[in-house]
């Protein structure tokens, strides 16, 4: 008889309908809910926060290529040949 290969994952039992469930039951269910949904709205702020950081850093750089395009402009006109 082979033996049973582990797929990782539980066995899960079915679920029952949530009408089904004790009060208590109900509450540690909104209860983990409410963290997962505290973290998220957490981690989604943070996100806000390092892509206002990024955008700045993106508009500091379109700056300085400019500044540094402009400059290629004067000295490629300095070096051209005058007529």
């Amino acid at each position: 008889m082979p033996a049973k290969v582990s797929t990782g994952k539980k066995d899960k039992k079915p679920k029952k309908p949530l009408t089904e469930l004790t009060e208590r039951e109900l509450q540690r269910k909104l209860n983990i809910v409410w963290e997962q949904k505290a973290k998220v709205e957490a981690e989604k702020i943070n996100l806000e926060k390092q892509l206002a950081k990024i955008d700045k850093q993106l508009e500091l750089l379109k700056v300085q290529e400019d500044e540094l395009d402009n400059a290629r402009h004067k000295v490629a006109q300095k070096k051209a040949p005058k007529k």
